[in-house]
């Protein structure tokens, strides 16, 4: 039924399905339809679109075909819809079946012949381009990607014959990475994301101006960004939204959605029993006047004509009516269908694949408040075999780090103290301010103000034991041993694998890489990075501008930065140096910022995955905001924070309905698909196996059963992540520590290890000062250790210049003594030297003949069958005929040319269809090129002779070995 007739719209202009008549051109989505239409035409071969979940493929897609509609006659478009194919055989046939050529065959190389004549009869005869559609490439077998590969290579001197377009999710791209031949055929590869604030809007607009003929601006600015702010751009979460904010609309009859609409609508409030109870009042008018108009017609009663076809009756309008078809329902039966309703529109609604989550009496016992102070190593602070010492740690500098967290209005500091080889934490402090209008680009010095707080703080907590801690104090005081992190979008992880015969070019490899996920350019980042095991690079990288903007700031009010790290590293260092027994097992960090988080996959003694989560603790306390129900981030008001009672099929009487679960239920319910689709993707790159866990970090820990959530979705055992569980404890501190959240302090903890050989993002100023310190340092040592020397030299000198002097005489005639020794030695060099020109000659005659041998091999078994080789000569030079003048007369006479050089000869002919008979003398140079045999090929003398036919192609070949 039409419900949306009602406020002048012909249909849902919020439609989810891939609807071509009411696509937007946002800016992501207009610049991939031009490059796959200008690929499609100048007929280049392969494309390839990633993308997200809800981000547009599908419907680009179809509005790429509709763009064709009318150049049929030279276009035509097939779409395989679910490429999950076993081999290639089945492929190859579900493509001659797609195509529509009737013909079969049940080897692969007929079915490659079928395909490939198809293509020639309709690109070159016909003049038409053919054009493959594959959706959900990340369906895919690595495997088949070979088979679409070797279907690229069916081409003429001028365009290939077949035109393939993929769309997958992002995971395709590390499919698509271990078959690099197939992937240096992609001409044009997109990376389609989220769209704009600006293009939301538009798309807002222009889908109600389709379906309503006429401009409404229904959607206040307001209400537009507050959706594009939930939906994080993406369109299917928009439409979704926007259909029910709509609804909303109607239902309170108002004449424009406001941001309060959309609140609702985003906490699932969405009360449309109005409009049912409207509608069925309709049916009920409309069902009466067709009855009157029935009994009131003469003749029979039974008639189809008199009684109106059945459209006229169910869920039409008054003009398109249909006849019931049911009994009357009872009114015993009508309520308890209703209450039926009502206990399904309460249930949580579940992403496609997972379960509801199960709450057993014991789940709630481990989601209790624990002592962690028990799960403390036995002997802690201690180094691992994972991570090694420097070698300067045996001077007494640099023994105290301050790590500091900044993420959005929460500071998070730590001071870790080195003592004779054990890590000790000496201090934290958890800070929190509020201020609306923050914004960190624009308020650093805010931020600044705040680290001084804390350290303040610091400092009047470390007093009562000043002697134990009077270096801690002294750095508190310089403020000269800061670790910072900053949650910020411009400051970022990444992994990279460059293979190892691109080690040559890894700066490039590098920067074309990361230049694919950063939204500035590459030029003005700046990174550093680490090489780990199976030539995987871990990044560190941040746009350099704000780094030297933040750091000359901290650096005027007098800090000293040593370490800067993006969250993901600090987060790393935490689990490597805390968690030593699990590097060599599967280990996934979810770690959840109050704007955004990510996934770390460590495996192997590896990190394998980061993978960004968009999703972050604002999301709770925005959707409590929007609805009256929050104040502040104080500890009393996140005591409710928990996961809703109704995601849990059972649960123990311990397990109490929080205040929030009506709020919360369709923001966890987004953050369960989320996490589901990213631990679902990193499946097929990581080795899940029984010994796998999930550990969470950063805010994660304010949400009650957050633990259990996780691991039911998933079926993967998790815990909180106790990042002090290595570290020993300042006298005291065990006591302030038994109620502390240890997820939130994490980053810090991770940045103030000091761990070495991780990628540090120091900005040059501090870089400056290290170095000074550094110099200063040395040179100080230097001095001492010079003056020492010069003292003890002297003295031994002294000692030892007499001792010197009884011996040089009896060396002197001992010398006189061995000069026929010296003659002896200068003939055997003669010798040597002989015998190694000898060795060389030898040397080069042996090579010289296995290059033969492998040539006459790789002839003979890798020439194609439509190349016919008549002669093979090996020989020093090249002979070039030409002619010398003797009297009056021109003698021929044979030139020697290059007789430094080893040169084949091959003399040959090429025997095929004339369209193909270029591309496979190319494609046999091509071969001989790429087994890096020959210096050169040069071809001498390429032609075709009329006395044999179009189809013969003869040539002759300089090859210098």
């Amino acid at each position: 039924m039409n419900l949306f007739k009602a406020i002048g719209l012909r249909s849902d202009p919020f439609s989810t399905s891939p609807n071509v008549d009411l696509f937007y051109p946002a800016t992501e989505h207009r610049q991939c339809l031009e490059g796959l239409e200008l690929a499609i035409r100048m007929k280049r071969g392969l494309s390839v679109i990633k993308g997200g979940i809800g981000v547009g493929k599908t419907t680009i897609s179809r509005k790429l075909i509709q763009n064709f509609k009318n150049e049929s006659d030279d276009f035509t478009f097939h779409l395989i819809l679910d490429p999950k194919f076993e081999s290639e055989i089945i492929l190859l046939k579900h493509i001659i079946e797609l195509f529509g050529i009737n013909e079969s065959a049940d080897s692969v190389q007929d079915c490659r012949n079928i395909i490939e004549n198809y293509l020639l009869r309709v690109g070159l005869e016909q003049g038409k381009t053919l054009v493959l559609i594959v959706d959900e490439g990340q369906n895919l077998h690595g495997d088949m990607l070979d088979v679409f590969r070797t279907l690229l290579n069916f081409e003429t001197d001028e365009f290939k014959l077949l035109q393939l377009i993929i769309f997958g999710q992002p995971e395709m791209s590390r499919i698509i990475k271990d078959y690099p031949n197939f992937e240096d055929r992609i001409i044009f590869n997109f990376d389609l994301g989220p769209i704009s604030l600006e293009d939301t809007k538009g798309m807002i607009h222009h889908r109600i101006q389709v379906t309503s003929g006429e401009k409404k601006n229904w959607f206040t600015d307001e209400s537009i960004i507050k959706i594009h702010k939930n939906t994080q751009g993406y369109p299917r979460k928009i439409t979704q939204l926007c259909h029910q904010a709509l609804l909303i609309m109607m239902s309170e009859s108002k004449e424009s959605i406001s941001e309060e609409m959309v609140s609702k609508a985003i906490s699932g409030k969405v009360d449309t029993s109005g409009l049912l109870k409207q509608k069925k009042k309709n049916y009920n008018e409309i069902a009466v006047n067709k009855l009157l108009d029935v009994l009131q017609e003469d003749g029979d009663n039974n008639s189809k004509e008199n009684l109106g076809s059945d459209d006229d009756w169910i869920g039409g309008a008054v003009e398109d009516q249909k006849m019931p078809e049911k009994a009357e329902i009872l009114p015993s039966v009508k309520k308890t269908q209703q209450l039926n309703e009502i206990r399904e529109s309460e249930k949580p609604e579940f992403p496609n694949g997972s379960k509801p989550l199960k709450f057993e009496k014991e789940i709630l016992l481990t989601s209790e408040k624990k002592d962690l102070i028990s799960e403390f190593l036995t002997d802690p602070g201690k180094y691992h075999k994972h991570i090694k010492k420097r070698f300067l740690n045996i001077l007494p500098f640099d023994k105290v780090l301050i790590g500091v967290h900044v993420d959005h209005k929460n500071i998070y500091t730590v001071i870790i103290q080195e003592r004779k080889g054990i890590k000790y934490l000496i201090g934290y402090d958890i800070f929190h301010f509020d201020d609306v209008n923050f914004d960190i680009e624009n308020d650093f010095s805010i931020i600044i103000e705040h680290i001084k707080s804390t350290f303040k703080n610091l400092y009047d907590g470390l007093l009562d034991f000043e002697d134990a801690n009077l270096t801690a104090l002294k750095s508190l005081k310089a403020k000269d041993s800061l670790a910072i992190v900053l949650n910020h979008p411009e400051i970022i992880s990444q992994i990279v694998e460059i293979p190892k015969e691109g080690e040559k070019d890894k700066n490039q490899i590098l920067n074309w890489t990361l230049s694919k996920s950063i939204k500035f350019p590459i030029e003005e980042a700046f990174y550093t990075y680490k090489k780990q095991k199976e030539q995987a690079y871990f990044i560190s990288l941040a746009k350099a501008e704000k780094l030297n903007k933040y750091g000359k700031e901290l650096s005027d009010q007098n800090f000293t930065v040593k370490k800067w790290y993006p969250v993901a590293q600090s987060i790393l260092n935490a689990f490597i140096w805390n968690y030593y027994e699990r590097l060599n097992k599967t280990t996934l960090i979810i770690h959840i910022g109050y704007n955004d988080g990510f996934i770390l996959g460590y495996e192997k003694l590896k990190l394998k995955i980061v993978k960004p989560l968009f999703l972050g603790f604002s999301g709770l306390t925005s959707s409590l905001h929007d609805n009256e129900s929050f104040n502040n981030l104080e500890e009393k008001n996140l005591d409710s924070f928990q996961i809703p009672k109704s995601f849990f099929s059972s649960f123990d009487e311990g397990m109490k309905r929080s205040k929030y679960d009506d709020v919360f239920r369709p923001i966890f319910e987004n953050w369960a698909q989320e996490i589901t689709m990213n631990i679902n993707s990193i499946r097929t790159e990581m080795n899940f196996t029984e010994t796998t866990k999930v550990l969470l970090s950063g805010q994660t820990n304010y949400i009650k059963y957050m633990d259990k959530f996780v691991e039911s979705i998933s079926g993967i055992e998790s815990n909180y992540m106790n990042p002090v569980r290595n570290l020993k404890l300042n006298p005291g501190l065990d006591l302030e520590l038994i109620n502390i959240r240890f997820p939130l302090l994490s980053a810090s903890i991770g940045s103030a290890l000091g761990i070495e050989n991780t990628p540090n993002l120091l900005p040059q100023n501090f870089k400056k000062i290290e170095i000074f310190r550094w110099l200063n340092r040395g040179g100080l040592a230097l001095l001492a250790t010079t003056i020492i020397l010069c003292l003890g030299l002297t003295g031994q000198k002294k000692l030892s210049t007499n001792s010197l002097i009884t011996k040089l005489d009896p060396m002197v005639v001992q010398k006189q003594s061995m000069a026929y020794v010296e003659e002896k030695h200068k003939t055997l060099s003669k010798n040597t030297e002989s015998a190694e020109n000898q060795i060389k000659k030898l040397s080069y005659d042996t090579d010289y003949s296995s290059r033969i041998l492998t040539v006459n091999r790789i002839l003979s078994f890798y020439t194609p069958k439509e190349i016919k080789i008549s002669l093979i000569k090996f020989q020093k030079g090249w002979d070039k005929k030409a002619y010398k003048k003797i009297g009056r007369d021109l003698v021929p006479i044979v030139q020697k040319q290059d007789e430094h050089l080893n040169v084949v000869r091959l003399k040959g002919s090429v025997n095929s269809n004339p369209a193909l008979l270029d591309g496979h003398f190319e494609n046999f140079i091509a071969m001989l090129e790429e087994t890096n045999l020959f210096k050169s090929i040069d071809v001498i003398d390429q032609s075709s002779k009329e006395s044999l036919g179009p189809e013969n192609l003869q040539f002759d070949l300089k090859c210098v070995l």
